[in-house]
């Protein structure tokens, strides 16, 4: 059997970028002719009065002096982080929330949207590290966030799997046939990585349901289809030709994605850990032994931290698509 200094953990994502839209309001109508000479009529201007409180997003704290601006118009919030601010428009307007020691919070709002929005701001301490974020959810800063928007189903495969076939490196399965019963701890570990993930995302994923699929022996399964619906995280115990030190997930958040998990690192939990991290929106883009600091993503042996709870709170606090350092992505309405 392979040593097992460390296992080799392969992440396959081809993960679509899903931009959160929003917003009120009928759709406009197509204008009509009118004579020569005669002016086409313009929008009707709406007022809108937009209230709130301003907060820091990682401990709660008010904040006063916040600086909210509306298409041109600005509000600051109080001693009690409370702000109003009125616009009269006919048309969707750019938002942007700012304060001192905070990341300017941009977006865009309808102007027949709803009147309340509270607002949790980023601060530039507190414990929070924008590099490690870009790092681990937006490809250092390359591109946007990625995260489920609903409720994922985890499914546990009950059978052992063998692998018939695998990529050109040996590092993912991609022919997968079912066998005999896995052995009982996988199923125990599953379960028990699933129930942390509430904590990794800001209770955002908790209380999603756990199912068990059972396939008759002899079953053959593909790579990138795997036999499951979308909205589901499937994991599998694979021996055969996939990799003793190996464990992966591979797919897309909103579509499906599923884990492997080889013959020598099933039974380690923060192996578990770790790759439903990946199912849920975490990277190591350069590796997981080339990370900012320690924490669920690597360097092995895995560690899950504080650090690991904030960011992921925020990740699930913020739409799927979030640019650096805090820009909602283009069609957002924060209202």
């Amino acid at each position: 059997m392979p040593s097992r200094d460390f296992p080799r953990t392969i992440l396959l994502l081809s993960l679509i970028l899903a931009t959160a839209c929003g917003g009120g309001g009928s759709s406009p109508t197509a204008p009509t002719a009118t004579p020569t000479g005669q002016q086409t009529s313009t929008p009707t201007a709406t007022t809108l009065t937009l209230t709130g409180t301003v907060t820091n997003i990682i401990t709660g704290a008010t904040i006063s002096g916040g600086v909210i601006e509306v298409g041109g118009e600005t509000a600051t919030s109080g001693a009690d982080g409370a702000y109003s601010l009125t616009i009269t428009a006919s048309s969707t307007q750019s938002f942007s929330a700012s304060a001192s020691g905070y990341y300017t919070r941009q977006s865009s709002v309808s102007m027949t949207g709803r009147s309340v929005v509270n607002l949790q701001l980023i601060p530039t301490g507190d414990g929070f590290n924008l590099a490690l974020f870009d790092h681990l959810f937006r490809e250092k800063g390359q591109k946007g966030t990625e995260r489920w928007t609903s409720q994922p189903t985890f499914e546990i495969w009950t059978h052992e799997f063998t692998c018939l076939e695998t990529n050109s490196n040996g590092e993912a399965c991609i022919k997968y046939q079912a066998k005999g019963t896995a052995p009982t701890i996988f199923e125990t570990n599953v379960r028990n990585s699933i129930a942390k993930m509430g904590q990794l995302t800001g209770s955002a994923l908790s209380g999603s349901p756990i199912t068990t699929k059972t396939h008759s022996v002899g079953t053959t399964l593909t790579h990138n289809d795997w036999g499951t619906t979308v909205g589901t995280i499937s994991f599998a115990y694979v021996t055969g030709l996939y990799g003793e030190n190996n464990a992966g997930a591979s797919g897309d958040p909103n579509n499906k994605i599923h884990i492997d998990y080889g013959a020598n690192v099933y039974t380690d939990q923060t192996i578990h850990l770790h790759e439903v991290a990946h199912a849920v929106g975490f990277r190591h883009p350069d590796g997981s032994n080339n990370m900012p600091q320690p924490g669920i993503m690597g360097p092995w042996p895995y560690q899950w931290t504080s650090a690991d709870e904030r960011l992921g709170r925020i990740l699930y606090l913020r739409p799927t698509g979030s640019l650096t350092p805090d820009i909602d992505p283009t069609g957002t309405i924060i209202n």
